[in-house]
């Protein structure tokens, strides 16, 4: 009960040996959204505890059913092993919502999951958007008489967050319902650790970038951002109990740097749903589509909610597709590298996190041997856009793809068994405790975070 009280808004998923259990209203609510049996636990002369369970090993997507329902979901497991002497000790590892879903089967490939957090004030609004199962965040500030009109509202459909959350002043605003939640369907969430003051704002931030790349963004200059983003962080660390190592890539949106594209311009030239029976397959999108890889879908989609309006850099893209246009064999070489890489951006999410194993580090390392082999295959060219790839690729990063080929067997008999490779006996103790208890941080982690491998790749 004591850790309901601390979790009061969320539904509590208790684990209990092999199954994870919803006791009094949250198992209610349990039965209800997922359709399972709602039984009971007898508690002496104040009658019966109602409860509800599910298998833990098909957990994710019970917990993906009930946080599309709007529920938040607090993952509480069991720290130490049962003994007789001792009562179990558990606590909450995870908290899921709608923005912080990681789990593959319950997201679309192709698209981005983002939750949005606003910070505000009299004369600006600060927001941030971000996709913790990719890395991304968004910055930007909103100006002008109507803060939470048309400005916001381009915000709106540009990203498409699932989710938002704001101070727990502000959720009361009707104003923030009226625009939230009424026009835009979003989940709204209060977050009650909300922090103003700026010192500590900057401790956050400076948990995830150095002061180099802080003093990029400015964010001094915007002191609503700087509110908005430090929540944003704290939002992140909150849920996933700890820190995101591979959150990296915090860039400013800026509208002069792109067209905005409201929800009537959206509809009316069908660039994500058919008008009429709202189908994606009738779609623009679903025409321009030739993406090998659930990055690149995800890219395409922003580019077209946020057309760039720079000659310079729509000539650079149109620069790439001239020579690709030109050079057949290289196109098919490109193309055909592409369709064997893995979704690196959300695998190295799961891990970073503590919730990957052994199958997603393969998987990592093989993305990134061919994205090696990529970078190799590209020619030195007039394209400054595949200079700077060829340029920015990491030695570290093959050499994490090594570790990781020596750290961890493939054994074919019958069906594929990834476990800890044989002679790895230095540290494999560490790494497979990692994925037992899915906490961080993993074997691989550690050295990749003493090579300083940027996760980000």
């Amino acid at each position: 009960m004591q850790i309901k009280r601390e979790y009061e808004d969320c539904l509590l998923f208790f684990r209990l040996g092999d199954f994870y259990e919803l006791f009094l209203e949250d198992a209610k609510i349990g039965a209800n959204v997922l359709g399972i049996t709602l039984t009971a636990r007898p508690r002496g002369k104040d009658g019966d505890i109602p409860m509800a369970g599910v298998p833990y090993h098909a957990a994710e997507g019970y917990i993906a059913k009930l946080v599309s329902a709007g529920y938040k979901v607090a993952i509480c497991e069991q720290i130490t092993q049962p003994n007789t002497k001792e009562i179990v000790h558990r606590e909450v590892v995870r908290i899921v919502t709608p923005g912080t879903l990681i789990d593959e089967s319950s997201l679309r490939p192709k698209e981005h999951n983002f939750f949005l957090v606003m910070a505000p004030g009299q004369h600006a609004c600060g927001v941030v958007v971000v996709d913790i199962g990719t890395g991304d965040i968004r910055l930007a500030q909103l100006e002008g008489e109507d803060l939470l009109g048309n400005s916001l509202r381009s915000f709106l459909d540009t990203f498409h967050p699932v989710e938002c959350i704001v101070s727990p002043d502000w959720y009361s605003d009707p104003t923030i319902i009226e625009r939230i939640v009424k026009e835009r369907s979003i989940n709204l969430f209060p977050y009650d650790a909300w922090v103003s003051d700026k010192t500590n704002l900057q401790e956050i931030i400076n948990t995830y970038i150095n002061e180099g790349e802080y003093s990029q963004l400015r964010l001094d200059e915007s002191p609503r951002v700087l509110e908005a983003l430090g929540n944003a962080l704290s939002y992140v660390t909150h849920t996933q109990k700890g820190t995101a190592p591979h959150i990296k890539k915090i860039s400013w949106h800026s509208s002069a740097d792109h067209m905005g594209l409201d929800s009537a311009t959206i509809n009316n030239l069908e660039l994500f749903e058919h008008a009429r029976d709202r189908s994606t397959k009738r779609s623009l999108v679903s025409l321009l589509d030739e993406t090998m890889t659930a990055m690149g879908g995800r890219l395409l989609r922003q580019w077209v909610r946020a057309p760039l309006v720079s000659v310079v850099e729509i000539q650079e893209r149109h620069d790439v597709v001239d020579i690709l246009l030109k050079k057949p064999l290289l196109r098919k070489t490109v193309r055909k590298t592409l369709s064997q890489l893995y979704d690196l951006e959300r695998l190295v999410s799961r891990v970073s996190l503590g919730y990957g194993g052994p199958k997603d580090l393969i998987n990592i390392s093989l993305t990134v041997g061919k994205i090696q082999e990529l970078f190799s295959a590209l020619p030195k060219s007039e394209s400054a856009t595949i200079n700077r790839l060829v340029a920015n690729s990491s030695p570290e990063a093959s050499q994490l793809a090594v570790l990781i080929g020596k750290t961890i067997s493939i054994d074919n008999s019958g069906s594929v068994d990834y476990s800890i490779a044989s002679g790895s006996t230095e540290s494999s103790t560490p790494f497979a405790h990692s994925f037992r208890r899915r906490r961080k941080p993993s074997l691989i982690l550690s050295v990749a975070k003493r090579k300083k491998v940027d996760w980000a790749l």
